[in-house]
């Protein structure tokens, strides 16, 4: 879980540093502009692929605890 919100972080910096790139390439529209869109949408489905991962995982153990509860519930009545 950890390691997911470290990539999360990295992949916010970068996209924020290509912002700054392609700010500065506006200027100088040319190759480089070309090069930094196609970053940026790489980038984007990698978080996009990365968030779809983070929401899945979240269900999961939304499910899990949902799971122990009920048998942590049932425990109890036998008691």
């Amino acid at each position: 879980m950890e390691q997911i919100s470290t990539q999360i972080e990295q992949f916010g910096a970068e996209i924020a540093q290509i912002k700054q790139q392609k700010q500065k390439g506006k200027e100088n529209e040319s190759e480089d502009g070309e090069e930094v869109k196609g970053e940026m949408n790489s980038l984007r489905n990698e978080f996009d692929g990365l968030r779809t991962s983070v929401l899945e995982l979240k269900q999961f153990l939304e499910n899990e605890c949902d799971v122990t509860r009920n048998e942590n519930k049932k425990k109890a009545k036998k008691n």
